[in-house]
Protein backbone atom coordinates (compact mmCIF):
# COMPACT_ATOMS: atom_id res chain seq x y z
CA UNK A 1 0.00 0.00 0.00
CA UNK A 2 2.69 2.62 0.85
CA UNK A 3 4.50 1.85 -2.43
CA UNK A 4 1.33 2.29 -4.48
CA UNK A 5 0.48 5.66 -2.91
CA UNK A 6 4.00 7.10 -2.58
CA UNK A 7 4.24 6.94 1.21
CA UNK A 8 7.34 6.03 3.21
CA UNK A 9 6.89 2.33 4.13
CA UNK A 10 8.53 2.54 7.56
CA UNK A 11 6.50 5.58 8.66
CA UNK A 12 3.33 3.99 7.29
CA UNK A 13 3.87 0.71 9.18
CA UNK A 14 4.94 2.45 12.39
CA UNK A 15 1.83 4.61 12.52
CA UNK A 16 -0.51 1.79 11.47
CA UNK A 17 0.84 -0.96 13.72
CA UNK A 18 2.52 0.84 16.64
CA UNK A 19 0.98 4.23 17.28
CA UNK A 20 -2.66 3.48 16.41
CA UNK A 21 -3.15 -0.08 17.71
CA UNK A 22 -3.84 -0.98 21.35
CA UNK A 23 -5.84 -3.54 23.30
CA UNK A 24 -8.59 -1.06 24.16
CA UNK A 25 -9.22 -0.58 20.46
CA UNK A 26 -9.60 -4.34 19.91
CA UNK A 27 -11.36 -5.32 23.14
CA UNK A 28 -14.73 -6.99 22.53
CA UNK A 29 -17.85 -6.36 24.60
CA UNK A 30 -18.22 -8.51 27.71
CA UNK A 31 -19.49 -12.00 26.99
CA UNK A 32 -18.63 -11.86 23.27
CA UNK A 33 -15.07 -13.18 23.36
CA UNK A 34 -11.67 -11.64 23.97
CA UNK A 35 -10.82 -9.34 21.06
CA UNK A 36 -12.48 -7.98 17.94
CA UNK A 37 -11.38 -6.14 14.80
CA UNK A 38 -14.67 -4.22 14.48
CA UNK A 39 -13.39 -0.90 15.84
CA UNK A 40 -9.91 -1.44 14.42
CA UNK A 41 -11.40 -1.89 10.97
CA UNK A 42 -12.97 1.57 11.08
CA UNK A 43 -9.74 3.04 12.40
CA UNK A 44 -7.85 1.47 9.47
CA UNK A 45 -10.36 2.95 7.02
CA UNK A 46 -9.93 6.39 8.57
CA UNK A 47 -6.16 5.98 8.44
CA UNK A 48 -6.04 4.91 4.80
CA UNK A 49 -8.53 7.54 3.69
CA UNK A 50 -6.73 10.40 5.42
CA UNK A 51 -5.66 13.30 3.25
CA UNK A 52 -2.00 12.95 4.19
CA UNK A 53 0.17 12.26 1.17
CA UNK A 54 3.91 11.93 0.72
CA UNK A 55 5.98 13.58 -1.96
CA UNK A 56 7.78 10.30 -2.59
CA UNK A 57 7.30 8.76 -6.01
CA UNK A 58 4.81 5.89 -6.05
CA UNK A 59 5.66 2.54 -7.57
CA UNK A 60 4.64 2.51 -11.23
CA UNK A 61 3.82 -1.21 -11.60
CA UNK A 62 0.92 -3.12 -10.00
CA UNK A 63 1.40 -4.96 -6.72
CA UNK A 64 0.30 -8.54 -6.20
CA UNK A 65 -1.17 -9.20 -2.75
CA UNK A 66 -1.53 -12.81 -1.58
CA UNK A 67 -3.17 -13.34 1.83
CA UNK A 68 -2.72 -16.65 3.64
CA UNK A 69 -5.81 -18.13 5.30
CA UNK A 70 -6.54 -21.20 7.40
CA UNK A 71 -9.92 -22.67 6.45
CA UNK A 72 -11.88 -24.40 9.21
CA UNK A 73 -13.91 -26.63 6.89
CA UNK A 74 -11.03 -28.14 4.96
CA UNK A 75 -10.96 -28.55 1.18
CA UNK A 76 -10.85 -32.05 -0.27
CA UNK A 77 -9.40 -33.17 -3.59
CA UNK A 78 -8.45 -36.40 -5.32
CA UNK A 79 -4.85 -37.56 -5.59
CA UNK A 80 -4.23 -40.18 -8.28
CA UNK A 81 -1.31 -42.52 -8.76
CA UNK A 82 1.06 -41.94 -11.67
CA UNK A 83 -0.73 -44.54 -13.76
CA UNK A 84 -4.14 -43.24 -12.73
CA UNK A 85 -5.30 -46.64 -11.56
CA UNK A 86 -5.77 -45.71 -7.92
CA UNK A 87 -6.68 -42.55 -6.06
CA UNK A 88 -7.43 -41.30 -2.59
CA UNK A 89 -8.94 -38.19 -1.06
CA UNK A 90 -6.68 -35.59 0.55
CA UNK A 91 -7.61 -32.50 2.53
CA UNK A 92 -5.98 -29.10 2.93
CA UNK A 93 -6.80 -26.32 5.34
CA UNK A 94 -4.54 -23.81 3.60
CA UNK A 95 -6.28 -21.23 1.43
CA UNK A 96 -5.47 -17.89 -0.17
CA UNK A 97 -6.88 -14.54 -1.15
CA UNK A 98 -5.35 -13.07 -4.32
CA UNK A 99 -5.49 -9.40 -5.26
CA UNK A 100 -3.86 -6.95 -7.65
CA UNK A 101 -3.35 -3.39 -6.43
CA UNK A 102 -2.99 -0.72 -9.08
CA UNK A 103 -0.71 2.30 -8.53
CA UNK A 104 -2.57 5.52 -7.89
CA UNK A 105 -5.95 3.78 -7.46
CA UNK A 106 -6.24 4.91 -3.85
CA UNK A 107 -7.34 3.06 -0.72
CA UNK A 108 -10.78 2.14 -2.09
CA UNK A 109 -9.27 -0.85 -3.90
CA UNK A 110 -8.27 -2.19 -0.46
CA UNK A 111 -11.53 -1.33 1.31
CA UNK A 112 -14.19 -2.29 -1.26
CA UNK A 113 -16.38 -4.15 -1.81
CA UNK A 114 -17.01 -4.70 1.87
CA UNK A 115 -17.02 -8.39 2.72
CA UNK A 116 -14.69 -9.41 -0.12
CA UNK A 117 -12.15 -6.57 -0.05
CA UNK A 118 -8.43 -7.16 0.62
CA UNK A 119 -8.89 -5.64 4.07
CA UNK A 120 -11.48 -8.31 4.95
CA UNK A 121 -9.00 -11.03 3.99
CA UNK A 122 -6.15 -9.41 5.91
CA UNK A 123 -8.23 -9.17 9.08
CA UNK A 124 -9.39 -12.77 8.65
CA UNK A 125 -5.77 -13.87 8.28
CA UNK A 126 -4.87 -11.98 11.47
CA UNK A 127 -7.67 -13.55 13.55
CA UNK A 128 -5.64 -15.79 15.84
CA UNK A 129 -7.98 -18.33 17.47
CA UNK A 130 -6.52 -17.59 20.89
CA UNK A 131 -8.27 -14.21 20.94
CA UNK A 132 -10.49 -13.71 17.89
CA UNK A 133 -13.61 -15.38 16.51
CA UNK A 134 -13.40 -17.02 13.05
CA UNK A 135 -14.21 -14.80 10.07
CA UNK A 136 -16.73 -15.64 7.34
CA UNK A 137 -15.66 -14.75 3.78
CA UNK A 138 -17.65 -14.87 0.56
CA UNK A 139 -15.65 -16.95 -1.96
CA UNK A 140 -18.22 -16.94 -4.78
CA UNK A 141 -15.86 -15.01 -7.07
CA UNK A 142 -13.32 -17.84 -6.75
CA UNK A 143 -15.70 -20.73 -7.41
CA UNK A 144 -14.16 -21.49 -10.82
CA UNK A 145 -10.67 -21.43 -9.29
CA UNK A 146 -11.63 -24.06 -6.73
CA UNK A 147 -13.14 -26.16 -9.51
CA UNK A 148 -10.00 -25.89 -11.64
CA UNK A 149 -7.92 -27.03 -8.66
CA UNK A 150 -10.07 -30.12 -8.26
CA UNK A 151 -11.71 -29.12 -4.98
CA UNK A 152 -14.79 -31.32 -4.68
CA UNK A 153 -16.45 -30.05 -1.51
CA UNK A 154 -16.79 -26.33 -2.21
CA UNK A 155 -19.89 -25.34 -0.17
CA UNK A 156 -23.14 -24.47 -1.90
CA UNK A 157 -23.27 -21.29 0.22
CA UNK A 158 -19.98 -20.28 -1.44
CA UNK A 159 -18.87 -18.93 1.95
CA UNK A 160 -16.20 -20.29 4.25
CA UNK A 161 -15.05 -19.65 7.82
CA UNK A 162 -11.39 -18.78 8.35
CA UNK A 163 -8.87 -18.24 11.13
CA UNK A 164 -5.26 -17.08 11.38
CA UNK A 165 -3.41 -17.85 8.14
CA UNK A 166 -0.11 -18.08 10.01
CA UNK A 167 -1.11 -21.30 11.77
CA UNK A 168 0.11 -23.34 8.81
CA UNK A 169 1.60 -20.76 6.48
CA UNK A 170 3.70 -18.36 8.53
CA UNK A 171 6.53 -18.62 5.97
CA UNK A 172 4.79 -19.35 2.63
CA UNK A 173 8.00 -19.77 0.64
CA UNK A 174 6.47 -22.23 -1.81
CA UNK A 175 3.78 -19.71 -2.70
CA UNK A 176 6.35 -16.96 -3.16
CA UNK A 177 8.60 -19.07 -5.39
CA UNK A 178 5.80 -20.44 -7.57
CA UNK A 179 4.25 -16.97 -7.98
CA UNK A 180 7.58 -15.46 -8.95
CA UNK A 181 8.13 -18.20 -11.49
CA UNK A 182 4.63 -17.64 -12.94
CA UNK A 183 5.29 -13.89 -13.31
CA UNK A 184 8.60 -14.56 -15.03
CA UNK A 185 6.91 -16.97 -17.43
CA UNK A 186 4.38 -14.27 -18.35
CA UNK A 187 6.98 -11.59 -19.01
CA UNK A 188 9.62 -13.87 -20.59
CA UNK A 189 12.84 -12.13 -21.62
CA UNK A 190 11.11 -8.74 -21.73
CA UNK A 191 11.21 -8.13 -17.97
CA UNK A 192 13.39 -5.08 -17.22
CA UNK A 193 14.81 -6.45 -13.97
CA UNK A 194 16.73 -9.25 -12.32
CA UNK A 195 14.76 -10.99 -9.61
CA UNK A 196 16.07 -11.43 -6.09
CA UNK A 197 14.05 -13.26 -3.43
CA UNK A 198 15.05 -12.19 0.08
CA UNK A 199 14.13 -14.32 3.09
CA UNK A 200 14.23 -12.55 6.45
CA UNK A 201 13.89 -15.21 9.13
CA UNK A 202 14.74 -14.28 12.73
CA UNK A 203 14.63 -17.99 13.61
CA UNK A 204 17.29 -19.04 11.09
CA UNK A 205 19.59 -19.83 14.03
CA UNK A 206 18.77 -21.73 17.20
CA UNK A 207 17.26 -19.37 19.77
CA UNK A 208 18.96 -18.84 23.09
CA UNK A 209 18.52 -21.80 25.41
CA UNK A 210 18.39 -24.38 22.59
CA UNK A 211 21.12 -26.49 24.21
CA UNK A 212 18.94 -27.01 27.27
CA UNK A 213 16.76 -29.38 25.20
CA UNK A 214 19.62 -31.88 25.16
CA UNK A 215 20.15 -31.67 28.91
CA UNK A 216 18.55 -34.50 30.91
CA UNK A 217 18.64 -32.28 34.01
CA UNK A 218 16.51 -29.63 32.29
CA UNK A 219 13.10 -31.06 33.35
CA UNK A 220 11.03 -28.50 31.39
CA UNK A 221 7.58 -27.46 32.48
CA UNK A 222 4.57 -28.03 30.24
CA UNK A 223 4.35 -24.40 29.10
CA UNK A 224 8.05 -24.37 28.20
CA UNK A 225 7.54 -27.43 26.03
CA UNK A 226 4.50 -25.85 24.36
CA UNK A 227 6.40 -22.64 23.67
CA UNK A 228 9.32 -24.51 22.12
CA UNK A 229 7.02 -26.64 19.96
CA UNK A 230 5.26 -23.55 18.63
CA UNK A 231 8.66 -22.08 17.72
CA UNK A 232 9.67 -25.19 15.79
CA UNK A 233 6.53 -25.71 13.67
CA UNK A 234 6.77 -22.69 11.32
CA UNK A 235 10.54 -22.98 11.07
CA UNK A 236 10.27 -26.62 10.06
CA UNK A 237 7.66 -25.75 7.43
CA UNK A 238 9.90 -23.17 5.72
CA UNK A 239 12.93 -25.47 5.80
CA UNK A 240 10.94 -28.33 4.27
CA UNK A 241 9.69 -26.03 1.51
CA UNK A 242 13.21 -24.89 0.66
CA UNK A 243 14.52 -28.46 0.57
CA UNK A 244 11.67 -29.61 -1.66
CA UNK A 245 12.22 -26.68 -4.03
CA UNK A 246 15.94 -27.42 -4.20
CA UNK A 247 15.27 -31.07 -5.13
CA UNK A 248 12.82 -29.93 -7.80
CA UNK A 249 15.32 -27.49 -9.32
CA UNK A 250 18.10 -30.10 -9.29
CA UNK A 251 15.83 -32.56 -11.10
CA UNK A 252 14.85 -29.89 -13.63
CA UNK A 253 18.46 -29.00 -14.38
CA UNK A 254 19.30 -32.70 -14.66
CA UNK A 255 16.64 -33.19 -17.37
CA UNK A 256 18.00 -30.25 -19.33
CA UNK A 257 21.47 -31.80 -19.63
Amino acid sequence: MPSSRGSTPLDFLHEGWVERVNLDLMRRKAGEGLLSFDRLRQDIIDFLCSNDRSSNQAQSSPLGLHVALTGLQGLTYKVSSRGGTTSFTAVTYSDWGRFKLEPGAGPQQILEPQGTAPLDYVLASASHPGAFRPTLLDRSADKSVYGALGIDNFPSSQQLWYTDGGLGQSNPLGRLLSTARWIDEQTGDERPYKRALVLIDPRSEDPSGALSWGDPENSPKWLHGLSRALEIAPDRSSTTTLCAWRRRMLAWHGRRR
